[in-house]
């Protein structure tokens, strides 16, 4: 299993469905060490709504919408996303 794949598992244990509000964004993902962690469809688009990356000897984790944190559906219009 690659690193990229380990660290999806590792953040998304236990996770079965995200939040995503209609105006979320995505987030370019570019770099020999970043990966799309998860991603959302839009008109048949994918979108990566959250990256990781490993930057130096520290790691990042990028979210496009603060609702991706939420546990709670109702104060978002939510849509389940894709992994």
């Amino acid at each position: 299993m690659d690193q990229a794949a380990l660290a999806r598992d590792a953040l998304f244990s236990g996770v079965s469905s995200l939040p995503v509000p209609d105006s979320c964004g995505a987030r370019v993902v570019c770099g020999p060490d970043a990966a799309v962690v998860a991603s959302a469809s839009t008109d048949a688009i994918p979108l990566a709504i959250v990256a990781a990356a490993r930057v130096n000897k520290g790691r990042v984790v990028a979210f496009a919408h603060d609702a991706l944190l939420s546990h709670d559906d109702e104060s978002h219009e939510a849509r389940e996303s894709s992994r």
